[in-house]
């Protein structure tokens, strides 16, 4: 499938080739700390939205927030094991106080005993 992606930008002519695989993947988002690299005007046509990875774990959060948990777990598992799966328990309590969440959801998605 050929798809002619023009990236309307003369800032960053290297993520070109970001935009284009967003655009002929049907992806919605493009995650990335460099958000100046896509700037509005230069993306608005191709209907792609671009987030920082913060924003992106908040929206994932929203959606689904037990398989959010699962891949902090699973990440921790490998990163670390119980010291980190702790830092993870810590991060999911800032979460339900920062979103006013359930506070046994963590004790749903597995994190601890509740």
């Amino acid at each position: 499938m050929a798809v002619d992606v023009v990236f309307d930008s003369q800032d960053e002519p290297k993520d070109r080739h970001v935009l284009a695989v967003a655009v002929v993947s049907g992806a919605q988002t493009i995650v990335t700390i460099n958000l100046k690299d896509f700037p509005t005007n230069a993306i608005s046509q191709w209907n792609v939205e671009v987030q920082s990875p913060d924003v992106f774990l908040i929206h994932q959060y929203h959606l689904d927030p037990a398989m959010v948990f699962s891949v902090l777990r699973e990440q921790a598992a490998k990163q670390g094991g119980w010291e980190r799966l702790i830092t993870i328990v810590r991060l999911t309590d800032t979460l339900e106080q920062h979103f006013e969440t359930d506070s046994s959801t963590s004790a749903r998605c597995g994190l601890r005993q509740g």
